[in-house]
C-alpha cells in the first residue's frame, strides 16, 4: 500500500484561510446588521413623527365613539403588548437556547481545535513512525548483509569440508601408500631371506644351524665343566700345598727322630753300652712311657701322611689326566670358535649388506612417516578449523534466528502502524470533511446571532416606543382638547396598526429564526457522535449528502 502523504500543512492552510474569510465575511455582516439597524430606526422614527402629525392634522368627532374606540385601541395595544412580550419571552428563550447551541458550537469547536491538534500529534507520530520504518528498512537490509554474510560463511564452511575431505583422501592415499611401502619392505626382507636361503642348501644350511646350536650348546657346556674343572684344581692345589707342608713337617720329625737314634747309638758304641745301672738321679723320672708314646705317635702319623700321600697322589694323576683331556677340548673349541667367528663375520657382511639395501626404503619410510605426521597434524587443524566454523555457523544460526523474530517483530509494527496510519489518514478526511462542512454552516448562525440582536433592538425600541405613547398619551388625557384625541387615537389606531404590522414582520422573522434553529438542530443531530463498531474508540461523523434539501435551503437562506 502506498503511504498517503501528509496532509497538515495543506489542512492549516485550508483552516486559515476559510478563518480569515470567516472574519471578512463576519464583519460585512455586522456592517449590514448596523445599518439594517439604523434604518430601521429612522424609519420608525420617521413613521412615529409621521402619526404624530397625523394625528394633529385630523379633525376631530364625537368624544364618546373616540374614547370607546381609543379604550378599545389601549386594550387592543395591551393586547398586542403582552402577546408580543409573550413572543418576545419565547424568543429569548429561544435565544438562550441559541446561546446553549452556540456553547455547544464552541465546545464542538473547541473540540475541533483539539482534534486538529491531536492530528497535528498523529502527524508527529505518522511522521516519526516512518522513521522508525526507515530505521526498521535499514535494519533489515543490515541482515540482510548479515545474511549474506552468513551465506559467505556457509561457503566458507562449505569449501573448508572440501579442503577437508581432499586432505582426507590425500591423507588416505598417503596411508595406503605407506602401507604399500611397509608391505613392499617387507615383501624385500622376505625376498631377501629367501634368496638367500635358496643361495645356500637346505639341508647344508640346517646341517650347519644344526652343528652352530650344537658347537654353542657344547660350548656352554665345556666352558661351565673347564670352569668346573679349574675350580678342583685350585681346590686340589691348594691340598697338595697343604699336604707338601704336612709331609715336609712328617720329614722334618722322621729326620729328627733318625738323628736323635743315630746320636743314641753312637754314644752307646762310644761307651760300648756298659751294662745298666740304676742311675739314682733318675729314679723319679719315668721316660720310657713317653718315649713309647712318641714313636707310636710317629708311626701312627706316619702311616696317616703315607695314606694321604698315596691318595693325593693318585688324585694327581687323575686331575692331571682331567687336565690334559680339558686342555685338549679347549683346543677343539678355540678351533670351533674361530670357525663361528668367521662365520659371525660372514653373517655379519651379510646383514650389513641387506642393511644397506634397505637403507633408501628406511629413507622412503621415514619420509613417509613425516608425511603421515604432518597429514594428522594437518588433519587436526583443519578439524579444529571445522570445529570453529560450525561453532561459528551455529553462533551465526542463532544471531539469524533471533534477526527473523526482530525482523517478523519490526514487519508486525510497521503493519499495525500502517494500519493505524490509515485508519488516522480517514479519520483526519473525515473530521476535515466535517470541519469544512462546520465552516460552511457558520455564517448562517452568525446571521441568525445578527438577526437576533436586531430583534432584541427593535424589541428594546417597542418598549421605548409603548412607553413614550403612554407618556404621550396621559399628557393627552390630561392636557389636550377633544380634537387632539380624536387625532392621537386616531394616531394610535394607525400606529397600532403599524405594531401589527411590526409585530407580523416580526412573527415573520422569528419563523424564520424558528427554522434557523430547526435546521441548526437538524446539523447538530447529523454532527452527533455514533458507534459503528463496539470496540473501536473513534468516532464517525454523519455528514448530510451534498445535493440533500436541507443543505440547499439552508445554503440559499444564506445566500439571501
Amino acid at each position: 500500500m502506498a503511504t498517503r502523504p501528509v496532509l497538515g500543512p495543506a489542512r492549516d492552510n485550508v483552516t486559515v484561510g476559510a478563518s480569515s474569510k470567516h472574519t471578512s465575511l463576519k464583519s460585512r455582516h455586522l456592517e449590514g446588521l448596523d445599518e439594517r439597524k439604523r434604518r430601521v430606526e429612522a424609519e420608525g422614527l420617521a413613521e412615529a413623527a409621521k402619526k404624530e402629525s397625523t394625528l394633529r392634522s385630523r379633525p376631530g368627532g364625537t368624544s364618546s365613539d373616540l374614547e370607546t374606540r381609543f379604550s378599545e385601541l389601549v386594550q387592543e395595544h395591551k393586547q398586542s403588548k403582552q402577546k408580543y412580550q409573550t413572543e418576545l419571552e419565547s424568543a429569548n428563550k429561544r435565544n438562550a437556547a441559541l446561546a446553549t447551541e452556540l456553547e455547544a458550537a464552541k465546545a464542538r469547536a473547541a473540540e475541533l481545535q483539539h482534534v486538529q491538534r491531536s492530528t497535528a500529534d498523529l502527524r508527529k507520530a505518522n511522521v516519526l513512525a516512518e522513521t522508525e520504518n526507515l530505521k526498521l528498512k535499514r535494519e533489515v537490509d543490515s541482515l540482510r548483509g548479515d545474511r549474506s554474510a552468513a551465506r559467505d560463511l556457509d561457503d566458507r564452511l562449505e569449501a573448508l569440508e572440501a579442503e577437508r575431505d581432499g586432505v582426507d583422501a590425500k591423507l588416505r592415499e598417503t596411508v595406503e601408500q605407506t602401507h604399500r611401502l611397509e608391505a613392499l619392505l617387507e615383501a624385500a626382507a622376505v625376498a631377501y631371506r629367501l634368496l638367500y636361503r635358496d643361495s645356500v642348501p637346505r639341508q647344508e644350511l640346517q646341517r650347519t644351524r644344526a652343528e652352530l646350536a650344537q658347537e654353542r650348546l657344547d660350548r656352554a657346556a665345556w666352558r661351565r665343566r673347564a670352569e668346573v674343572a679349574e675350580q678342583q684344581v685350585g681346590e686340589l692345589g691348594s691340598e697338595v700345598a697343604h699336604l707338601r707342608e704336612a709331609i715336609h713337617l712328617e720329614r722334618e720329625m722322621g729326620q729328627l727322630d733318625r738323628e736323635r737314634e743315630v746320636t743314641l747309638l753312637a754314644l752307646a758304641e762310644r761307651y760300648e753300652i756298659a751294662p745298666l745301672h740304676p742311675d739314682p738321679t733318675l729314679d723319679h723320672i719315668t721316660t720310657l712311657p713317653f718315649v713309647d708314646l712318641v714313636i707310636n705317635h710317629a708311626s701312627l702319623a706316619s702311616s696317616h701322611y703315607a695314606n694321604e700321600i698315596h691318595d693325593l697322589t693318585s688324585a694327581l694323576c687323575c686331575a692331571s689326566a682331567d687336565l690334559s683331556e680339558i686342555t685338549s677340548s679347549r683346543d677343539a673349541l678355540q678351533s670351533s670358535l674361530s670357525a663361528l667367528q668367521v662365520e659371525h663375520t660372514k653373517l655379519q657382511s651379510l646383514h650389513a649388506a641387506v642393511v644397506a639395501a634397505h637403507a633408501p626404503c628406511d629413507g622412503l619410510a621415514a619420509a613417509l612417516r613425516s608425511d603421515l605426521q604432518r597429514a594428522s597434524v594437518s588433519e587436526a587443524r583443519q578439524v579444529s578449523l571445522l570445529h570453529n566454523a560450525k561453532e561459528e555457523v551455529s553462533a551465526l544460526e542463532e544471531r539469524n534466528r533471533a534477526d527473523r523474530e526482530l525482523l517478523k517483530r519490526a514487519n508486525d509494527t510497521a503493519a499495525r502502524a500502517k494500519l493505524a496510519e490509515n485508519a488516522l489518514v480517514d479519520e483526519i478526511k473525515e473530521l476535515t470533511d466535517a470541519l469544512q462542512d462546520a465552516a460552511q454552516y457558520r455564517p448562517l448562525y452568525e446571521d441568525l446571532m445578527g438577526e437576533h440582536e436586531i430583534m432584541l433592538s427593535r424589541e428594546a425600541m417597542a418598549i421605548d416606543e409603548a412607553e413614550r405613547v403612554g407618556q404621550q398619551n396621559v399628557e393627552l388625557m390630561g392636557s389636550v382638547s377633544g380634537g387632539q384625541k380624536i387625532g392621537y387615537i386616531d394616531a394610535l389606531r394607525r400606529e397600532a396598526a403599524a405594531v401589527k404590522h411590526e409585530l407580523a414582520s416580526t412573527r415573520h422573522l422569528l419563523n424564520s429564526a424558528n427554522d434557523k434553529i430547526a435546521t441548526l438542530e437538524a446539523e447538530n443531530e447529523a454532527y452527533k457522535a455514533v458507534d459503528p463498531w463496539a470496540g473501536s474508540t473513534r468516532t464517525k461523523v454523519r455528514r448530510q449528502p451534498e445535493g440533500s434539501g436541507l443543505v440547499n435551503s439552508a445554503l440559499g437562506r444564506s445566500r439571501r
